[in-house]
């Protein structure tokens, strides 16, 4: 069973914005969000995982924009986030959620 899945981004005190276009790259270690809100690149960020409306997270994340050209009329708008401080064992945890590969955590965000 396919289910929607939004990455909630956190960066300076008060700023959060959930996203569902994103593509998630585990190889590499990186997100790419489709959007044209702007975080400026150096920034440093909490990405929270989840699945809606119950809020159900599959995991949280530290990360650092890496790119943001919204000007670039090549490229879709927005923007790409390195996951700092993490280990392979949480981001291969998150990919298998995301494949269906394991159960849910009924945590709340």
């Amino acid at each position: 069973m396919r289910f929607p899945v939004f990455v909630a981004i956190k960066y300076g005190e008060r700023m959060c914005y959930a996203f569902q276009d994103f593509v998630l790259n585990i190889s590499k270690g990186s997100v790419f969000v489709n959007t044209d809100k702007q975080i400026s690149k150096g920034s440093k960020v909490v990405m929270h995982f989840y699945i809606p409306p119950e809020v159900k997270l599959l995991g949280t994340f530290a990360g650092k924009v890496v790119e943001a050209d919204l000007n670039n009329i090549n490229y879709f708008r927005g923007f790409y986030v390195k996951f700092t401080g993490y280990s392979d064992d949480e981001l291969k945890r998150l990919e298998e959620f995301l494949e269906e590969k394991r159960h849910l955590i009924d945590k709340k965000v």
